[in-house]
């Protein structure tokens, strides 16, 4: 399948490209390129879910495993909580109005990547 049209020309390497609920085919694999050249763990945070940041507790002879508070990061989960922040960021700024109340309840861009493919490919 060949880009539409009205978008063949240039695109830009500094933002993603707009989806606005037409060619989702083609936006779909924009985003990846997109997305893959910018952090490719970031893919990993879309199709894989968020990173869950925990620690484990132990009360006596219970170990609880809860989440931890953000004083309680480390380098590694400070970079790991902006993996999840970038990946959604990045897929909000390729969505489009109309789109986006389509995926404004989705809590994790895992939920906004599939919430999206299944409007525009079913199940």
């Amino acid at each position: 399948m060949a880009a539409p049209l009205s978008l063949q020309e240039g695109r830009s390497s500094t933002k993603p490209h707009l989806f606005d609920s037409h060619y989702y085919w083609w936006w779909k694999k924009c985003m990846f390129d997109y997305i893959m050249a910018e952090d490719c763990e970031l893919w990993d945070v879309i199709c894989e879910g968020p990173y869950v940041l925990t620690i484990e507790v132990k009360d006596g002879d219970v170990t609880r495993v809860i989440l931890k508070t953000r004083q309680q990061y480390n380098d590694f989960d400070k970079r790991e909580f902006e993996k999840n922040h970038k990946a959604r960021k990045l897929l909000m700024c390729g969505i489009g109005a109309n789109e986006y109340d389509l995926i404004s309840s989705c809590e994790s861009t895992k939920e906004i990547w599939n919430s999206l493919r299944i409007v525009y490919e079913g199940t």
